[in-house]
């Protein structure tokens, strides 16, 4: 138990701080929702594939392992950014 909570954990710091990357390297395409999804989207791909690598150990790339991982920390920092996103709208109408 305690490792799926670290697991949880890990992915939330890990999905945040790559989001945040991503988010800033497409600022080129404005504060809207397609900017949003195409950066969750691309930090998504970017963990699971690294992760996928980094749980196989040495045998086969663990990516559906990755991807289970990665799912809900990426989702609830993907809901925050549209949920934002909607707040500044609102401050700005």
């Amino acid at each position: 138990m305690a490792y799926l909570i670290g697991g949880f954990i890990g992915g939330l710091v890990g999905m945040f701080l790559l989001s945040r990357l991503t988010l800033w390297l497409f600022k080129q395409l404005g504060d809207n929702e397609k900017r949003i999804l195409a950066a969750h989207a691309t930090a998504y791909a970017i963990a699971v594939t690294a992760g996928g690598f980094g749980f196989a150990s040495g045998g086969s790339p663990r990516f559906l392992y990755s991807g289970g991982l990665y799912v809900i920390p990426t989702l609830i920092w993907l809901v925050v950014d549209l949920l934002g996103l909607k707040g500044r709208r609102a401050k700005q109408a």
